[in-house]
């Protein structure tokens, strides 16, 4: 109706009666701009009882680029199908009069970008009542599919608590999630564990729309995601940048077994990278057969998994995954070595390991595997022990450092460090996440 318009602050629309059914509001005041559009007043309007609400107030620009508000008391959303681009891209929108009233009980199609880009958007507990929508609002989108940046940018400019009962969404239909929360802000975090994401489907091979893509990158405020029981399909195809640059600590996708289903996870490319995680729980099924790119993963001085988390992660990419040529880039994460000796070499024989000090055939086996350490002992190499010759020398399966003298070293037994080393022979790089514990 006024796509793209241009009104003067005199436009007078006070006490239009709309029909009383058939009302599809979509794109009606997109990208609307002039003085008017700082205060959209449609209170006095009758039969407000919109089928879309597609678009229906995207990209406001009122010549005041600090305060726009909405007013649209008495509007009926109960046969609404559609939120998507609903208020997107309202930098300046600070108030919704009317959203009391809303409901969400016939959407169907999607709330994809309903809200992303309002960036100083008050609907948190402390707004007027009439700016608040019901608790039950956020819990009538089961049929919604596309959830695509949703809230993306919602509060980044003038962060505020969470909606009353955002913690109940919804999500059972929803086939997308990339970016829902990318670039929010709230001033408290969210109880996100009730989210269902059961009917998530693979959308494509680019990175960016991929199914978990950024989900929560450079999120401000949800401090921890508890996503033990959302139930996801093999639909998801991406975790890359799901939660950098954000304030999140910690991430649970399920202790012991679960049903969440990483089977088609390709990307874990800066999944953590510049966010405080130290805490990161991967299911003991997780199966990461799909997993080809895990550069980046986190910041090289970050710990963002536990020393037990990552045994887990390491035996789970051995037990899963055959692809070659995966760098895995794992931050100052520590692994279960199993200590069985330790000492510094002292002689220079080729495939040999050679320290006159020892009594290796009393603490070393075949299969064992020796891992050189750096100045701040770390490993920076490692071999297999293929043979104890005698207590003082081991025949390595590798020709390298540990075959020369004044190399510290250590051997271990555990079955981690077994399975790291296979995923290392099999012609994959691990360059960082070789703290020994």
């Amino acid at each position: 109706m006024f796509y793209y318009s241009k009104l003067h602050a005199d436009t007078n629309v006070t006490g239009w009666t709309l029909r009383s059914a058939g009302q599809r509001w979509m794109s009606t005041f997109h990208a609307t701009t002039g003085d008017w559009a700082e205060n959209i007043d449609l209170s006095t309007w009758t039969n407000m009882k919109p089928t879309s609400l597609l678009a229906a107030f995207q990209s406001l620009n009122s010549t005041d680029s600090t305060k726009v508000t909405i007013n649209v008391t008495g509007m009926d959303t109960s046969s609404c199908t559609t939120w998507q681009y609903f208020l997107k891209d309202n930098n300046a929108l600070t108030s919704l009069i009317g959203a009391s009233g809303f409901t969400s009980t016939s959407s169907t199609t999607g709330i994809r970008e309903a809200f992303r880009g309002c960036k100083v958007l008050n609907i948190s507990p402390s707004a007027p009542a009439a700016n608040q929508f019901p608790a039950t609002f956020w819990s009538g989108f089961g049929s919604q599919t596309l959830w695509k940046n949703a809230f993306g940018s919602l509060g980044k400019t003038t962060p505020y608590a969470p909606p009353t009962g955002l913690n109940n969404l919804d999500t059972s239909g929803a086939t997308q999630a990339q970016g829902m929360f990318g670039s929010s802000g709230f001033t408290s975090t969210i109880d996100l564990s009730g989210l269902d994401f059961s009917g998530i489907v693979a959308v494509g091979s680019a990175p960016h729309v991929r199914t978990f893509y950024a989900m929560f990158y450079l999120n401000d405020g949800i401090t921890s995601v508890d996503a033990s029981g959302w139930n996801f399909s093999s639909g998801v195809e991406s975790l890359q940048l799901f939660a950098a640059s954000s304030e999140i600590t910690s991430i649970n996708f399920g202790s012991g077994t679960s049903t969440n289903d990483f089977s088609s996870v390709a990307s874990i490319s800066e999944m953590v990278r510049f966010a405080p995680i130290t805490s990161l729980e991967w299911p003991t099924n997780a199966d990461f057969s799909s997993l080809t790119n895990a550069s980046n993963f986190c910041a090289s001085s970050a710990v963002p998994m536990t020393t037990a988390q990552y045994d887990n992660f390491l035996t789970r990419i051995y037990a899963t995954n055959s692809n070659t040529g995966v760098t895995y880039s794992m931050g100052s994460c520590t692994y279960t070595l199993g200590e069985v000796d330790s000492g510094t070499t002292n002689g220079a024989v080729a495939f040999k390991l050679t320290d006159s000090t020892q009594n290796f055939t009393v603490t070393v086996n075949v299969g064992d595997i020796v891992v050189g350490l750096d100045a701040s002992g770390d490993e920076d190499t490692e071999a297999k022990v293929t043979n104890v010759d005698s207590d003082t020398t081991l025949t390595l399966d590798v020709n390298g450092t540990l075959s020369t003298s004044g190399k510290v070293y250590k051997i271990g037994a555990s079955s981690v460090v077994k399975d790291k080393y296979a995923i290392l022979i099999s012609g994959n790089s691990i360059v960082d996440g070789n703290g020994v514990n």
